[in-house]
């Protein structure tokens, strides 16, 4: 059984923030197939506290013991560029009769966590990245060595000759903190980029997420009240019926790698240009001179991968 920790930034339940991460914690949680060894959170969709927070209260819903660490509050070196929206406005009643697993949350601050557990574990362990990079980053500079217990990172961020969701060129993920992901994606660690060019070819609507409408378990009522709300942010600032569940294909990938076909390619990330900071820049053809230092998704099996997450939402 793969040993996993999952570095997260979690808006589930909170106004105006994704729930994507909820969905990827709720997949991996419930598979049989990792063992989730802990969960560590950053900053991102929402303020580090907040989703430090909603892992909890989420795992109190699953009960799950799993350990939780909360980690950085702001990117390694720049704050964050521009205005940034923090949501921080609970969706009305939901988290009323939901109290947190306050025994799951230790004190030790996340990127040491990270490398205590690995150099704990007797296997190797897989990290699956799906916030801003800067845990990840620090674990890495706090001490190199742990390359050596990490079998891969697979990572939620960047977008594959595709254009950002956040500036015209940068995803979300890599341009909170760039010279995070500069670091990671220079560690010579095997990396799989989930990028948007994969992420945002499967849609859901609010149909998909009515089999949970009319469920009264406290879980049930989370995962919809989190869609529905904010399907209809969506829907207000960007006419669009349809959302995207990006972190959840990075685990969707790690249960089953057939979801999506890879290509091997130097990635660097651009700290720099006042247009393009935060750029994925994916060199597929060997023209930088560099070894291709990560797996990029360039393809995925829509129906399976549809079918994954409709399935999970079902036996909840």
């Amino acid at each position: 059984m793969q040993k996993v920790i999952i570095d997260t930034d979690p808006g589930l339940g909170i106004r105006e923030a994704d729930f994507d991460d909820g969905v990827a914690l709720l997949l991996a949680l419930k598979s049989p197939q990792i063992d989730v060894i802990g969960i560590t959170t950053v900053h991102g969709n929402v303020p580090v506290s907040y989703g430090t927070r909603n892992v909890l209260r989420l795992l109190h819903l699953m009960q799950r013991n799993v350990k939780v660490a909360q980690g950085a509050h702001r990117p390694i070196i720049l704050d964050y560029p521009g205005k940034v929206k923090r949501p921080d406005r609970e969706i009305e009643g939901i988290f009323q009769f939901i109290p947190s697993m306050e025994d799951n949350l230790i004190s030790t601050f996340a990127p040491q966590f990270i490398v205590d557990t690995a150099n704990k574990s007797e296997d190797k362990i897989i990290i699956v990245g799906i916030g801003p990079l800067t845990n990840i980053a620090l674990s890495l500079i706090i001490n190199p060595g742990i390359k050596e217990k990490i079998e891969k990172i697979i990572i939620m961020g960047g977008a594959a000759f595709y254009p950002g969701n956040v500036t015209p060129v940068a995803e979300f993920n890599i341009w909170m903190d760039p010279e995070a992901a500069e670091v990671v994606f220079s560690s010579g660690l095997p990396i799989v980029m989930v990028g948007l060019n994969v992420t945002q070819k499967v849609g859901f609507t609010k149909k998909d997420f009515s089999l949970l409408k009319n469920k009264i378990d406290p879980l049930s009522k989370l995962f919809y009240l989190s869609a529905v709300t904010w399907l209809d942010y969506l829907k207000k600032m960007q006419n669009t019926r349809e959302c995207y569940i990006h972190d959840a294909l990075a685990v969707g990938y790690l249960l089953d790698e057939k979801l999506i076909s890879t290509r091997q390619a130097y990635v660097s990330i651009e700290t720099k240009g006042a247009l393009t900071r935060g750029q994925t820049v994916i060199d597929t053809q060997g023209i930088s001179g560099k070894r291709p230092n990560a797996q990029v998704c360039m393809e995925i099996d829509k129906k399976r991968f549809r079918e994954m997450v409709i399935d999970c939402l079902e036996k909840l």
